[in-house]
């Protein structure tokens, strides 16, 4: 679930190796080194828009924004520990636009993440989304319609950027949803491949498509994005950069560890 994916993610490294409480909304400690300190400490800016309170510094204080020259979350939301009732993806992409004309963005290398989070427990339907039915799952997929139409968005505003051609694309999720598969419903505490197997797109410029089938964690994405953008990992981070991968090097296989 999202406080472990997204706090492995940054930390680039196992949640089970960070200094962090135990709830379900986990805090990770100062003393941890994210890799938002490391790309900043190398001079990349870095900045990071959400649509959950549980990322805000005050509300949710999760201590992922570490490292981070920007961090917003989106107006007008609430925390509500039991569910997810706000639609958010209409404020997301204004607010990454936003972000990303900073001129530091434009200057030199930047890293930016984007979390949305509309995709998720409650389930709302969208009148720019088709209709599917009246089942959890096809207002679920509804959802994913609408946010993937506001990032659409967004990634037509990086087109017409004169930084955008120069730019790589990363879409990836920090859990999947079940709906009814081995008797579980949304996503939490369960390791199942509907829950742990989430969609890994990367674009970088120039690059030929290709499908990459063997097995890649988020802790090889960070040194992945160390790597494409010409800079050193910390010696800490567990991963290991695929980019050879992604220019066509035959993939080596690998163990995941969840």
């Amino acid at each position: 679930f999202t406080s472990k994916s997204l706090g492995g993610f940054l930390g680039g490294r196992l949640p089970s190796e960070l200094e962090r409480t135990q709830p379900f909304f986990t805090a990770y400690n100062a003393s941890n080194k994210m890799f938002a300190e490391m790309l900043t400490e190398q001079g990349v800016h870095t900045l990071s828009g959400h649509g959950h309170m549980y990322l805000d510094k005050k509300a949710g204080a999760s201590g992922m924004d570490q490292g981070f020259a920007d961090w917003r979350v989106v107006p007008g939301i609430d925390f509500d520990y039991n569910k997810d009732p706000h639609v958010t993806s209409q404020k997301m992409t204004p607010m990454a636009i936003e972000m990303l004309s900073d001129p530091r963005a434009a200057k030199g290398p930047f890293f930016g993440w984007f979390h949305y989070t509309d995709p998720h427990d409650v389930y709302k339907g969208h009148e720019e989304s088709p209709h599917w039915g009246k089942k959890a799952r096809d207002i679920y997929d509804e959802e994913v319609f609408y946010t993937d139409l506001w990032i659409g968005k967004l990634l037509d505003f990086v087109e017409q950027q004169p930084w955008g051609k120069n730019t790589a694309i990363i879409i990836t999720a920090d859990h999947g949803e079940s709906f009814g598969e081995k008797k579980m419903w949304r996503h939490a505490f369960e390791l199942w491949e509907v829950l742990v197997h989430v969609p890994l797109f990367i674009y970088v410029p120039g690059g030929a498509p290709l499908e990459i089938n063997e097995r890649r964690s988020h802790l090889d994405l960070v040194p992945t994005i160390f790597d494409l953008l010409g800079k050193t990992p910390g010696p800490e981070l567990r991963g290991k950069s695929f980019r050879a991968e992604l220019a066509g090097a035959k993939p080596d296989e690998r163990d995941i560890l969840l």
